[in-house]
């Protein structure tokens, strides 16, 4: 499938019609932004708009427990390890990893963008607001290019398109595209590299926003009826000549004097509590069963006195993660591949470098040490290194226990 301007057009206008708008709609869900639609409000009755940030907490607690804990990267000769590390610091790349992470949560997929500037290699976050992924129309659905806006203004929109060995850019007006000259990389690959969330690139709570809707609905709601009975009616019976004089004084003394057959009432809106907590709670538990997110809040849910029962617990977010991290996989290996290739070391095998996912879970660390102890000479010591929650290398770990027996043996 040839990559030509027509295609272009065509794919930057569908993304601005139909893509665009609903990751918008995701980021003003995560940003609380969204609107809540009560319907047709009667004039002198109360209109509180309240937000619960429910898609929120689920982003949160999927990338928390995704890459909560950062990867590691093991590669096989340390000459790549060197390079790598004088090229993406550790603490960059955690922090470049975790914001992809976020950002798959909320828009089903995420982009980040490596290239060279002054002669260093860098490996940059874009928005998914302002990227997207072109491809064929081949049964395996293969990703051709991928499109980067870099200005948008009512008349036109700059930016680059990246497609193998390098990146065109483009200018597109009037529902049509010019392409400027080709620019050849270093990288044989797609440079800017797409990160999706899952095959279908849904956010994770992408699902539930109805029941979000609702669930703000019910709330504001419900203030406003807590509300109306703070602003209740009295109601006077038998009281016909009562004039707004008596009213006033009645609102002084805080005493109403009745006629014979004369009562007095308040005419309030009957508010059921219980029935409001029960859907409260239906609602909220169809959002977490849905988006396969732990409720934090619940009581069970801190009680599991084993690591199968929490295991359990968690069976659902585990599904998710496996999903995430069979896709995160391929495109950071392609992001090595980039940052590699842009270092002068082409041919990166999977073979080269070992990525490592960690379950960011509370650990007893002393029962995980007990258990070590006793697996004994069976499994390497670098391998017991990596089970320890507290070591972040286990290569480096073992570098330093070298040079500490080295020292041990020279004072001796």
């Amino acid at each position: 499938m040839t990559i030509t301007n027509e295609l272009i057009a065509r794919e930057i206008y569908n993304f601005l019609t139909y893509t665009l708008p609903a990751r918008q709609r995701n980021g003003e869900y995560y940003r609380t932004d969204q609107p809540v639609n009560k319907g047709r409000i009667i004039q002198g009755r109360p209109n509180n708009i309240l937000r619960t940030n429910v898609c929120k907490y689920i982003t949160d607690v999927h990338t928390g427990y995704f890459m909560g804990v950062p990867v590691t990267l093991d590669f096989a000769d340390e000459i790549s390890a060197s390079v790598f590390a004088r090229n993406m610091p550790r603490d960059l790349l955690n922090e470049l990893l975790f914001s992809l992470s976020r950002d798959m949560s909320i828009f089903g997929t995420a982009f980040c963008l490596v290239y060279t500037e002054n002669g260093r290699v860098r490996a940059v976050k874009q928005s998914p607001l302002r990227a997207f992924t072109i491809f064929d129309d081949t049964i395996g659905h293969e990703s051709i290019a991928s499109v980067r806006f870099a200005s948008v203004d009512r008349n036109e929109i700059r930016g680059e398109v990246y497609i193998k060995g390098g990146h065109y850019g483009f200018i597109y007006a009037d529902k049509a595209v010019t392409l400027g000259a080709f620019q050849p990389s270093d990288y044989d690959g797609i440079a800017l590299i797409e990160f999706p969330n899952n095959e279908d690139r849904v956010g994770d709570f992408t699902p539930i926003l109805s029941l979000m809707d609702a669930y703000n609905v019910l709330l504001s709601g419900a203030v406003d009826d807590m509300q109306s009975v703070s602003n209740a009616f009295l109601a006077l019976y038998g009281m016909q000549g009562t004039t707004r004089e008596d009213i006033e004084e009645a609102n002084r003394s805080r005493v109403l004097s009745l006629s014979e057959n004369g009562r007095a009432e308040f005419v309030v809106k009957n508010v059921n509590p219980d029935a409001l907590d029960s859907l409260k709670k239906t609602l909220l538990d169809n959002m977490m069963l849905v988006t396969m997110t732990p409720n934090l809040l619940d009581e069970s849910f801190g009680k599991a006195d084993s690591g199968v029962a929490l295991e359990y617990k968690l069976w659902g977010i585990e599904q998710a993660r496996g999903e995430k991290q069979r896709y995160f996989t391929r495109s950071l290996f392609s992001l090595l591949e980039g940052i590699f290739a842009l270092c002068g070391i082409k041919n990166l095998r999977h073979s080269d470098c070992t990525v490592r996912f960690y379950k960011n879970l509370p650990r007893d660390s002393s029962k995980i040490c007990q258990d070590i102890e006793k697996v004994g000479d069976i499994i390497s010591h670098k391998t017991k290194l990596e089970l320890l929650p507290f070591i972040e290398n286990a290569g480096e770990e073992l570098e330093k226990i070298r040079i500490e027996k080295e020292n041990e043996i020279e004072t001796e």
